[in-house]
């Protein structure tokens, strides 16, 4: 019978260590542990940690694999796209709310269309980008 992905990584990984003690004591450690809502596993690691007394060098993870969303220039041209999308909708936002500016607030035309301008130069300058 062929091993699936999961339990060839597990078998690589983690060493299983076969206990066998009185059925009182394991119901009442499976007891306490769902009450404490703590796995038997971390437990039982913790206990086997304190009983070493010593530091346990961490393990080298080479079989991790971390996904990365900028990890090629497609994946980085996505990205950019979606941020000149929602800045796009920022600066549509921000027209709307200029063009309603009465004439007598004169500062906050001012402060509205230099943001208008920030927001293009943005758009633009990332749009150049990819």
């Amino acid at each position: 019978m062929a091993k699936g992905a999961k339990e060839r990584w597990l078998e690589k990984n983690y060493a299983s260590i076969k206990v066998s003690v009185r059925q009182n004591i394991a119901l009442a450690f499976k007891e306490t542990c769902r009450e404490r809502r703590q796995s038997q596993a971390s437990v039982l690691k913790d206990a086997m940690i304190n009983y070493v007394d010593a530091e346990i060098p961490p393990q080298e993870n080479k079989t991790k694999k971390t996904s990365d969303k900028n990890d090629s220039r497609r994946k980085r041209k996505k990205n950019i796209c979606d941020i000149v999308s929602q800045l796009e909708q920022v600066l549509e936002a921000e027209e709307r709310y200029c063009d309603g500016i009465p004439d007598n607030f004169v500062n906050r035309r001012e402060v509205s269309e230099e943001t208008i301008e920030r927001l293009s130069e943005a758009i633009s300058s990332l749009t150049e980008a990819y």
